[in-house]
């Protein structure tokens, strides 16, 4: 009896062990700077965001995160961002790169957080995950500052979104 309740056990943690791995493979997918043809990523940190959709949805002009969505407003790059919360992150982030000339943003400890040029700035925010987005937005305020540049102030922002047609299925 003791002898099958520990092979029953085995089995429960090889099974939970396998649908882990499972998941680990499945959440490993391409990065948005893999999609985009063949630009190379220019950011220290090339994370992959969550990756919704497959590379055929994923244009300029739709959300790069949620390409269904049929409200998006237009970075300086020309890149559309949905109003969900993430992508305001990116699209807030490009409008203080804009701000700033694209210049090389480092962290506190002096590391590139993202290279200098619009290039390296939209890889950036297509390719790392909101907290990283976030953390860089924060580190561009502080540069803003630094340097006396006005923040951008985006509380007009609602009126720039634009209804795009229904993804194609």
């Amino acid at each position: 009896m003791q002898q099958d309740a520990e092979h029953d056990e085995t089995t429960v943690i090889s099974v939970i062990n396998n649908i882990n791995r499972n998941q680990c493979h499945q959440s490993e997918a391409p990065t948005l700077a893999e999609a985009m043809q063949g630009e190379p990523a220019r950011g220290e940190n090339n994370t992959a965001h969550a990756n919704q959709g497959d590379r055929s949805t994923r244009q300029k002009n739709r959300c790069p995160h949620h390409p269904n969505e049929r409200r998006v407003r237009c970075d300086p790059a020309g890149q559309a961002w949905c109003d969900r919360l993430d992508c305001w992150d990116c699209y807030r982030l490009m409008k203080i790169g804009e701000a700033l000339g694209y210049r090389c943003l480092t962290d506190q400890g002096g590391q590139c957080l993202i290279n200098q040029g619009m290039e390296a700035w939209v890889t950036f925010v297509l390719s790392q995950r909101p907290f990283m987005v976030m953390s860089a937005t924060q580190q561009a305020i502080a540069l803003c500052q630094a340097l006396a540049i006005e923040v951008p102030d985006l509380s007009g922002e609602v009126t720039r979104l634009v209804e795009v047609p229904p993804a194609p299925s």
